[in-house]
Protein backbone atom coordinates (compact mmCIF):
# COMPACT_ATOMS: atom_id res chain seq x y z
CA UNK A 1 0.00 0.00 0.00
CA UNK A 2 0.94 3.56 -0.51
CA UNK A 3 1.69 5.56 2.15
CA UNK A 4 -0.43 8.80 1.83
CA UNK A 5 -1.12 11.69 4.08
CA UNK A 6 -4.28 11.86 4.98
CA UNK A 7 -6.05 15.26 5.69
CA UNK A 8 -8.67 15.97 8.22
CA UNK A 9 -11.17 16.29 5.54
CA UNK A 10 -10.68 13.30 3.79
CA UNK A 11 -12.13 11.43 7.71
CA UNK A 12 -15.16 11.65 7.33
CA UNK A 13 -15.47 9.32 3.95
CA UNK A 14 -13.49 6.43 5.24
CA UNK A 15 -15.69 3.17 5.37
CA UNK A 16 -14.68 0.11 7.81
CA UNK A 17 -12.47 -1.23 4.45
CA UNK A 18 -10.22 1.68 4.25
CA UNK A 19 -9.41 1.54 8.33
CA UNK A 20 -9.03 -1.97 7.67
CA UNK A 21 -6.42 -2.24 5.11
CA UNK A 22 -4.73 0.92 6.87
CA UNK A 23 -4.40 -1.16 9.98
CA UNK A 24 -3.22 -3.93 8.32
CA UNK A 25 -0.39 -2.11 6.43
CA UNK A 26 0.42 -0.81 9.16
CA UNK A 27 0.97 -4.29 11.47
CA UNK A 28 2.79 -5.17 8.29
CA UNK A 29 5.35 -2.30 8.14
CA UNK A 30 5.49 -3.25 11.96
CA UNK A 31 6.49 -6.65 11.56
CA UNK A 32 8.60 -5.97 8.93
CA UNK A 33 10.74 -3.29 11.51
CA UNK A 34 10.28 -5.99 13.64
CA UNK A 35 12.34 -8.72 12.03
CA UNK A 36 15.17 -5.95 10.68
CA UNK A 37 15.69 -5.95 14.80
CA UNK A 38 16.00 -9.39 15.06
CA UNK A 39 18.52 -9.87 12.42
CA UNK A 40 20.38 -6.72 13.49
CA UNK A 41 20.80 -8.59 17.11
CA UNK A 42 21.38 -11.80 16.03
CA UNK A 43 24.35 -10.40 13.40
CA UNK A 44 26.97 -11.34 16.03
CA UNK A 45 26.12 -14.09 17.75
CA UNK A 46 26.19 -18.07 16.38
CA UNK A 47 23.70 -20.25 17.59
CA UNK A 48 22.73 -18.14 19.96
CA UNK A 49 25.88 -17.51 21.59
CA UNK A 50 27.94 -13.91 21.70
CA UNK A 51 30.71 -14.52 19.26
CA UNK A 52 34.32 -13.48 20.79
CA UNK A 53 38.25 -14.20 20.76
CA UNK A 54 39.61 -15.80 18.12
CA UNK A 55 35.63 -15.58 16.25
CA UNK A 56 36.05 -12.17 15.77
CA UNK A 57 39.13 -11.79 14.79
CA UNK A 58 38.87 -12.81 11.28
CA UNK A 59 35.57 -10.90 9.07
CA UNK A 60 35.06 -13.94 6.84
CA UNK A 61 33.60 -11.40 4.38
CA UNK A 62 36.72 -10.95 2.30
CA UNK A 63 40.75 -11.32 2.93
CA UNK A 64 42.25 -8.38 4.81
CA UNK A 65 45.59 -6.76 3.64
CA UNK A 66 48.53 -6.68 5.58
CA UNK A 67 51.74 -4.90 5.26
CA UNK A 68 54.44 -6.61 4.36
CA UNK A 69 58.15 -6.26 2.47
CA UNK A 70 58.94 -6.14 -1.68
CA UNK A 71 60.68 -9.74 -1.89
CA UNK A 72 57.11 -10.93 -0.14
CA UNK A 73 54.77 -8.70 -2.68
CA UNK A 74 56.82 -9.97 -6.04
CA UNK A 75 55.96 -13.66 -4.72
CA UNK A 76 52.62 -13.03 -3.82
CA UNK A 77 52.13 -11.54 -7.23
CA UNK A 78 53.82 -14.41 -9.28
CA UNK A 79 51.30 -16.88 -7.20
CA UNK A 80 48.47 -14.28 -8.10
CA UNK A 81 49.91 -14.86 -11.84
CA UNK A 82 49.75 -19.18 -11.45
CA UNK A 83 46.43 -20.61 -12.28
CA UNK A 84 47.55 -23.96 -9.93
CA UNK A 85 47.96 -21.69 -6.47
CA UNK A 86 45.10 -21.72 -4.84
CA UNK A 87 43.37 -17.95 -4.25
CA UNK A 88 42.68 -19.76 -0.78
CA UNK A 89 46.04 -19.66 0.32
CA UNK A 90 46.62 -16.44 -1.63
CA UNK A 91 44.01 -14.92 1.05
CA UNK A 92 46.03 -15.28 4.27
CA UNK A 93 48.40 -12.68 3.18
CA UNK A 94 46.98 -10.12 0.52
CA UNK A 95 49.63 -7.36 0.52
CA UNK A 96 48.94 -3.95 1.41
CA UNK A 97 49.50 -1.00 -0.57
CA UNK A 98 48.40 -1.39 -3.98
CA UNK A 99 45.52 1.61 -5.24
CA UNK A 100 44.36 3.03 -8.57
CA UNK A 101 47.06 2.93 -11.08
CA UNK A 102 49.58 0.57 -9.55
CA UNK A 103 46.75 -1.99 -8.96
CA UNK A 104 46.30 -2.20 -12.16
CA UNK A 105 49.97 -2.31 -13.14
CA UNK A 106 51.17 -5.11 -11.01
CA UNK A 107 47.90 -6.85 -12.11
CA UNK A 108 48.70 -6.25 -15.74
CA UNK A 109 52.87 -6.46 -15.44
CA UNK A 110 52.12 -10.28 -13.97
CA UNK A 111 49.78 -11.43 -16.96
CA UNK A 112 46.93 -11.84 -14.48
CA UNK A 113 44.41 -14.13 -15.66
CA UNK A 114 41.06 -12.27 -15.62
CA UNK A 115 39.16 -13.80 -12.57
CA UNK A 116 42.01 -13.53 -10.23
CA UNK A 117 42.75 -10.52 -11.02
CA UNK A 118 39.09 -9.45 -10.66
CA UNK A 119 39.36 -11.04 -7.62
CA UNK A 120 42.46 -8.88 -6.01
CA UNK A 121 40.52 -5.57 -7.15
CA UNK A 122 37.86 -6.36 -5.24
CA UNK A 123 39.75 -7.73 -2.21
CA UNK A 124 41.65 -4.40 -2.35
CA UNK A 125 38.63 -1.96 -2.95
CA UNK A 126 36.76 -4.01 -0.70
CA UNK A 127 39.27 -3.22 2.37
CA UNK A 128 39.70 0.35 1.51
CA UNK A 129 35.64 0.96 1.51
CA UNK A 130 35.97 -1.38 4.59
CA UNK A 131 38.30 1.33 6.52
CA UNK A 132 36.22 4.57 5.83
Amino acid sequence: MEAREISLNQVPHFNKNVVLNCKEAIRKRLRAINESRAQKRKVGQVYGVALSGSQLSRSGIFPELRPCGEDFQKKWNEGLSQQHKRLRSLADHVPHGYKRASLLDVVMRNNVPLLRATWFIKVTYLNQVGML
